[in-house]
């Protein structure tokens, strides 16, 4: 079975120059756990995640404690709500991953479903000559076995 035949295809996405609080606002209102990063021509640039507003470990050698970073900010265990007010006005260029794992229309259920072990992710951009065309998540797998047993 192939990404295209239990995609979503209907994507929303938010483009490089919009805020943070734009797409936070739009993953609330929607209920989404990630939003794609587009330019103008829907080239996709990166995505942003609900695990962003929860922080990341940075590596940083020989520290002492676990530094985390929270939409591009650094902190140890800094005042969140500060945080959240500083960056709700970056432009998601700055703050989001860049150059994410993504697949093609093409690939398989067995590669996508690989790759989410492997790389312990929840979620992958489906793309075509770069341009976002799709999304596949983890929710999407079981409409994946739905339409396998009907087969």
């Amino acid at each position: 079975m192939k990404v295209s035949e239990f995609m979503v295809s209907n994507v929303m996405s938010c483009h490089l120059d919009g805020s943070v609080k734009d797409a936070a606002k739009l993953m609330h209102d929607n209920d989404f756990s990630v939003i794609p990063i587009v330019d103008r021509e829907n080239y996709l640039q990166g995505i942003i995640t609900t695990a962003d507003f929860i922080g990341q470990n940075v590596n940083i050698p020989d520290a002492l404690a676990d530094i985390k970073k929270i939409l591009g900010e650094l902190h140890y265990f800094g005042n969140i709500e500060a945080i959240y007010k500083r960056v709700e006005d970056k432009k998601l260029k700055d703050v989001m991953i860049k150059r994410p794992f993504t697949v093609t229309p093409n690939e398989s259920l067995t590669y996508v479903i690989r790759m989410m072990q492997v790389k312990k992710i929840k979620r992958i951009p489906v793309v075509e000559s770069n341009k976002l065309v799709g999304m596949v998540t983890r929710d999407d797998l079981i409409k994946a076995f739905i339409k396998s047993k009907s087969n």
